[in-house]
């Protein structure tokens, strides 16, 4: 997390940390619900892998997935 002592007294450091204590509940609840096997890491980069995909449409268009984007 050495990337994260950059910002880590900046608004975007609190933005991060509060996404994952809310990543950290959701692991443990799956976690301890047997629903998933795997590291918090492995969660974690997951995460991280959907929403970097998603975009935000206009207005009354849900959120999508565009997996065209990743080819430009």
């Amino acid at each position: 997390m050495h990337l994260f002592d950059c910002v880590e007294y900046s608004t975007l450091g609190q933005a991060l940390t509060v996404r994952y204590q809310q990543l950290q509940q959701e692991y443990e609840q799956l976690n301890q619900s047997n629903i998933i096997e795997t590291s918090f890491e492995l969660f974690c980069a997951i995460d991280h892998l959907v929403w970097s995909r998603i975009l935000d449409l206009p207005e009354n268009e849900p959120l999508s997935l565009v997996p065209f984007i990743d080819f430009c």
